[in-house]
């Protein structure tokens, strides 16, 4: 049987006409656990063969002190999410999804939530108590998750442990919602994107970024001689098998794609007891299954084992317009090892490459790269000179 819940009072949720919302009501609903919940079109289906789920009473505030949403009772997930303890979302067009969750203890601090759509990871977000934004009387105000979803199935998954999910709303036509929740990380991305954007961001944000294989997001790397774990993305094989492309890569995605002039910017490391290991990474594009074009390939990352320094940030500079770029362990290296990225971003200039080439320039040596910025002569890429174009080795 499908059950809807929702709240009785207006004022527990403030919505949109345009809003659908799944919540669990009131005390006569606590312990009635259903498979399906819906509200119209939209409908959440939880998968729970440890017989982990359960619903009481907990009351909760989300938002902000001007528009709070209140809620009077949870869903206790009781556990990590995994083949056999899960959610997922029937959404029914483009819109934005809003997700009402606490974490299920007190003090951990390592609890994430997932949010998946097809191949896209639009959300991963540690959710601690610690994340209250604001009080009102001395009640704590958590922030709302706030994601831009298009018609299917959005998988929840908490693969640390247990999280409290007090409800969730589904707003039709929104769209271009934060990455990050209320206040959060992350931003938009239209179609039409601003001069000086950061299209990806990470580790600010997954947004963007879809990863697949062997390839993983949830991950740390240690620094600073071993000390010190930060958050990176792991490409633990190459992304190559038999010539040519497998899924062990990451795919690169914005609205409207990549424009010539775009600044991508990476860093990275390895972890190796083995200093004579090397990493790095490449850029490239092509279909699974196809040989793949590569673009460009970074220089070695460092062995945050041994070194003291942070991962070297370096940037490139795209010639070309791309639907969609992909990212993956350098290929052919001498003892290739484990590769974690923990900087990735592009960014949108404002300046592409025709503005460059029609600047008048004075004869006086200046090297420009094709990002339009000034430049010494250690850089290494296409370059400008005194109106002249070539690659600087």
């Amino acid at each position: 049987m499908k059950k809807f819940f929702t709240l009785i009072a207006a004022a527990l949720l403030s919505m949109g006409a345009s809003a659908q919302s799944i919540t669990w009501s009131d005390v006569a609903d606590a312990g009635k656990l259903e498979g399906t919940y819906s509200n119209g079109d939209f409908k959440l289906t939880r998968v729970d063969n440890d017989n982990k789920h359960s619903i009481d009473a907990n009351s909760a505030t989300f938002g902000t002190a001007a528009e709070p949403v209140k809620f009077t009772h949870r869903l206790k997930t009781g556990g990590k999410s995994s083949n056999k303890n899960g959610l997922s979302l029937t959404i029914p067009s483009a819109g934005t999804l809003k997700v009402y969750v606490r974490t299920g203890s007190n003090s951990a601090t390592d609890r994430n939530i997932v949010l998946t759509q097809g191949s896209s990871e639009l959300y991963n977000k540690v959710v601690q108590e610690s994340d209250v934004t604001e009080t009102i009387d001395d009640t704590n105000v958590y922030p709302v998750i706030s994601v831009s979803v298009v018609a299917g199935t959005v998988e929840v998954t908490y693969p640390v442990n247990s999280l409290n999910f007090y409800g969730f709303e589904f707003v039709a036509g929104e769209g271009g919602g934060e990455q990050g929740g209320e206040g959060g990380e992350g931003g938009e991305q239209g179609g039409d994107t601003p001069a000086g954007s950061a299209l990806i961001d990470y580790p600010t944000s997954l947004a963007g970024i879809a990863i697949g294989g062997t390839c993983t997001t949830n991950e740390t790397v240690k620094i600073h001689g071993n000390k010190d774990a930060v958050q990176a993305i792991q490409f633990k094989n190459g992304y190559t098998t038999d010539n040519v492309i497998n899924a062990n890569h990451a795919t690169l995605t914005v609205d409207g794609g990549f424009k010539a002039g775009d600044v991508i910017t990476v860093a990275g490391v390895f972890n190796n007891a083995d200093d004579t290991k090397q990493s790095a990474v490449t850029l490239f594009t092509g279909e699974e299954g196809e040989k793949n074009t590569d673009i460009w390939t970074s220089q070695l990352f460092i062995n945050g084992r041994t070194a003291t320094e942070d991962p070297t940030p370096e940037t490139y500079t795209l010639e070309a317009d791309y639907a969609s770029l992909k990212l993956g362990r350098a290929n052919g290296l001498t003892g290739a090892t484990g590769t974690w990225v923990t900087l990735l971003k592009v960014e949108r200039t404002g300046t592409g490459i025709s503005e460059v080439l029609n600047v008048k320039v004075a004869q006086d040596g200046a090297i420009y790269n094709m990002a339009g910025q000034k430049v010494d002569a250690s850089y290494k890429g296409i370059v400008i000179q005194n109106g002249r174009k070539f690659v600087n080795k």
